[in-house]
């Protein structure tokens, strides 16, 4: 070869070996920004739409006590927008919920929602017909509140099941960007080295036709 293919060859293969490294480098941050994304939109998501669920549970709840303590619309009215915002609660999280201990829990969930409907909407049927509170609010507290406190329990046992997939998708997420650290770390030495070696063997090479070039001249 002549000098010039030489060096040609030589400034080629140190070239490959950049867009290379560029390549590895561009995948390994693409992965770990998909991994902390799954984490944000998907992980912490499913725990905030856990919390409305339950937030939606105390605000219908209430509408409920509030109509045994004075039966106006404006109550079963609170109760209604109450109830949409959990329906839509569940609708969000049965459409974003893969694991199947979690939908689990969520088809347990929405069987306990639906028997204190029920429940409660015998509690406030009472209390149409029942000139004083009493007996409606007591049947409330016998049948009303520890269905509720059974839904609070199912959501409690939701959103520690959804903090332990967090958890492990944090650690995941963690370990794939060490991952991609030591990855690029690893790759580059290398390309380093195989730099080195190249200019050295072409340096070898090169001053060996020079020589013979000059003892050929001599």
């Amino acid at each position: 070869w002549t000098f010039g293919q030489k060096l040609a060859f030589g400034f080629g293969i140190v070239v490959i070996l950049a867009v290379l490294i560029a390549c590895i480098a561009i995948y390994a941050l693409q992965s770990v920004v998909e991994s902390k994304d799954r984490v944000i939109t998907v992980n912490v998501q499913h725990m905030i739409d856990a919390q409305e669920l339950e937030i939606g549970l105390e605000r219908r709840v209430t509408a409920n006590r509030g109509y045994l303590l004075v039966p106006e619309d404006r109550f079963l009215q609170s109760a209604q927008v109450a109830t949409a915002d959990i329906a839509d609660s569940f609708i969000k999280l049965r459409a974003n919920v893969i694991s199947s201990d979690g939908r689990l829990l969520l088809d347990k969930l929405q069987r306990a929602d639906t028997e204190y409907q029920t429940t409660a909407q015998r509690t406030m049927d009472r209390r149409k017909v029942d000139a004083t509170p009493d007996a409606a609010i007591k049947m409330f507290e016998d049948e009303v509140l520890p269905r509720r406190d059974e839904l609070k329990r199912l959501i409690r046992e939701f959103t520690d099941h959804e903090r332990r997939l967090l958890d492990d998708s944090v650690r995941n997420s963690t370990a794939a960007a060490g991952l991609a650290i030591n990855l690029v770390s690893a790759i580059t030495v290398i390309g380093v080295l195989l730099a080195i070696l190249i200019a050295w063997m072409l340096t070898r090479t090169i001053t060996q036709q020079i020589v013979s070039a000059v003892s050929h001249i001599q």
